[in-house]
């Protein structure tokens, strides 16, 4: 039996049984009814402290001294404020007085109250207690139920911050949302997105029914969202059509939940526009359908092998080239269309493309079952459904190829047979030029042999006007055999041997230039050189271009007093350029064409000496090396000559 403890009213049964531990207790006798309460208490998931008048504890269970951290033998009989922290100590006495006198807290619910509890380790912790009163005899007893919120606090601030979370993400979602009544479609809510995306202002939306509001293109296809969401819960990526506020219709896709706001059924949907993907994909579609036109027309032919070797495009070209029609290649293997292709080197070829995932370039002589031989270029590259192929008919070009060959080699017969000819003719020539240069040399000798003898004996003799003639006679005799010694040295230059080496120039052209003047005598020449470094060519016959060119330029510049010559070397792409300028006569370049002619002068030979060779000779040379040779001039100012040779290894002539 319970004792018989006189009940405040407004103390219900649980708080009867709360404040007792049997073990601290004088019990009447009821052994059954001990142990029940020992058991309650100890069992008890909150902490049930009683206390005396004085505020002494005199129960402490064991939820007490797990919330607490105190040990009940270090509890018992110590003020029950050593758990309640400072600043709420006097609320606490105000709590009991008023409790005490009249029954009544504060608080009008219950007796509970949310305060701040001190563990023996000085650490505070949310607390909600709730106060009961007992009296036995003139006694007092007060008894408060303390329950730890540390972890209800924390949950209810974990779902606050978690409830802000879900809000703001609602509100700044990248996506457009909306919430929406299902009985009426009414909108309930939308986030920020949608109102900036769709132009839907929210204070003149929320509350409006969507279809007032017109969003959806067709509703018949938002019903059917509606259904789908409705039946399964949840939608993903349904496609439909909505208006903005300005009357814009965009493709959209919907993602849909269920959820339940204040006993209602709502839908959370997102909305993500696609319109532009759409644009893309139909603009996508549309140059895959041009593309495929363009495969279809081209020249060439276009063929796709799968992986399994079947034939899964073609393209007319292909269809000609192969002489089958398209249902004979599309779905059948290439093994099927052309038996025994895998023993041919293409075959081998696509292979090594299908298998290594590498492209190949290659030409192939292909025999087809109707034994028609043809040739063809293909190109060859991986492709996701296996490899493409395109393909050239070449037969035509081999034909031509071949015939082409075969003319070459005719060419070739012919001309060794020229060559031959070239080579007896050059025979002669080489028998014409000793006659030359010792045949008739022999009577030129001897006609100024003579000449000179009767001058030297019979002169004193003979008039002024004979000793003219006879003069006139050796100078011709000298002039000829001048003349047989340039065209001598000018039929050499093709059978002259050719070395090229490395030339320094500036060496070479003075030791010419230092000669020439030796022989001037007494005349004012001013030579100045200008970057001249190495060049490539056969250091015989530049030095043989170099004297032509500089005694040129001494000869006609003869009339200057002083006389300038400016020799300069410039590099320009991968040739040397060498020009050689003087102040003298000049000539009209009208008459260009015909400096580098063999026996053609610009002036005449009683002004200037020479035989009209040197200047082709120089051409020879320069035409030889790979170069080319040209000149610059006004009558009476002067004039410049140019000529460039390669700075590799180029083609020289022969």
């Amino acid at each position: 039996m319970i004792p018989d403890w006189n009940i405040d009213k407004e103390v219900n049964l649980l708080t009867i049984l709360e404040p007792f531990d049997a073990s601290s207790l004088e019990l009447e006798p009821g052994a059954e009814s001990a142990a029940l309460l020992a058991g309650i208490l100890a069992s008890a998931m909150d902490a049930i402290i009683s206390v005396d008048a004085d505020q002494k504890i005199i129960l402490f269970n064991a939820a007490a001294e797990k919330i607490f951290r105190c040990a009940k033998a270090d509890a018992l009989g110590t003020p029950l404020e050593r758990f309640i922290p400072e600043r709420f100590r006097a609320q606490h006495r105000e709590h009991i007085r008023a409790f005490g006198a009249t029954g009544v807290t504060r608080r009008s619910m219950g007796h509970r109250l949310s305060l701040s509890g001190l563990r023996a380790d000085g650490q505070e912790f949310p607390i909600e207690a709730s106060i009961s009163k007992l009296r036995q005899g003139d006694t007092q007893y007060f008894t408060v139920i303390v329950r730890d919120m540390t972890e209800p606090q924390r949950a209810a601030q974990a779902k606050q911050e978690l409830e802000k979370f879900l809000a703001q993400t609602f509100i700044s979602n990248p996506a457009a949302m909306l919430i929406t009544r299902v009985e009426d479609g009414v909108l309930v809510d939308m986030n920020d997105t949608f109102e900036t995306q769709w132009g839907y202002p929210r204070a003149e939306s929320i509350g409006r029914s969507i279809y007032d509001l017109n969003l959806y293109l067709d509703p018949a296809h938002r019903f059917a969202y509606l259904q789908q969401l409705v039946r399964e819960g949840t939608v993903q990526n349904f496609e439909l059509q909505v208006k903005t506020r300005g009357g814009e219709i965009r493709d959209v896709l919907l993602f849909g939940t269920l959820i339940r706001l204040e006993h209602q059924t709502h839908t959370l949907t997102h909305m993500v526009d696609i319109t532009e993907r759409k644009r893309a994909e139909d603009a996508l579609r549309a140059s895959e359908e041009r593309f495929q036109h363009v495969l279809d027309t081209m020249m060439e032919g276009c063929q796709i092998i799968d992986f399994d070797w079947r034939y899964v495009y073609a393209n007319d070209a292909v269809l000609e080239q192969s002489q089958h029609r398209r249902d004979e290649l599309i779905g059948h293997t290439m093994m099927e269309t052309f038996p025994g292709i895998e023993q041919t080197e293409m075959f081998a070829a696509l292979q090594e493309c299908m298998r290594e995932r590498v492209s190949r370039r290659i030409e192939t002589r292909f025999v087809f079952p109707d034994g028609r031989v043809g040739w063809f270029e293909l190109g060859v590259q991986p492709a996701p459904q296996g490899i493409f192929i395109l393909s050239s008919d070449i037969t035509a070009r081999k034909l031509a190829q071949a015939r082409t060959e075969q003319i070459n080699a005719e060419l070739e017969a012919r001309v060794a047979e020229r060559t031959a000819q070239l080579k007896a003719a050059n025979q002669e020539l080489e028998a014409f030029t000793y006659s030359v240069s010792h045949d008739l040399r022999a009577p030129l000798r001897a006609i100024d042999g003579f000449s000179r003898n009767v001058l030297k004996k019979y002169g004193d003799a003979l008039p002024d006007e004979g000793k003219r003639y006879l003069d006139i006679v050796r100078a011709n005799t000298q002039q000829m055999g001048t003349l047989i010694d340039d065209l001598l040295a000018l039929s050499r230059l093709g059978r002259q041997a050719f070395s090229k080496t490395r030339v320094p120039v500036e060496p070479l052209v003075r030791e010419i230039t230092h000669e020439l003047q030796s022989e001037e005598g007494e005349r004012n020449i001013h030579v100045t050189y200008t970057n001249l470094e190495n060049c490539l060519g056969d250091a015989a016959l530049l030095k043989q271009l170099w004297r032509n060119l500089i005694s040129n330029a001494f000869k006609y510049s003869r009339h200057r007093d002083p006389a300038r010559i400016e020799i300069a070397q410039t590099q320009l792409a991968n040739q040397d350029v060498f020009s050689i300028r003087d102040n003298g006569t000049g000539f009209d370049m009208r008459y260009a064409d015909k400096l580098f002619g063999v026996f053609q002068r610009l002036h005449r030979a009683e002004e200037y000496e020479g035989t009209g060779v040197g200047l082709a000779i120089v051409q020879r040379i320069v035409l030889r090396h790979g170069g080319r040779v040209w000149a610059e001039a006004e009558p009476d100012k002067g004039a410049t000559f140019f000529f460039s040779l390669p700075r590799e290894s180029g083609k020289v002539a022969p």
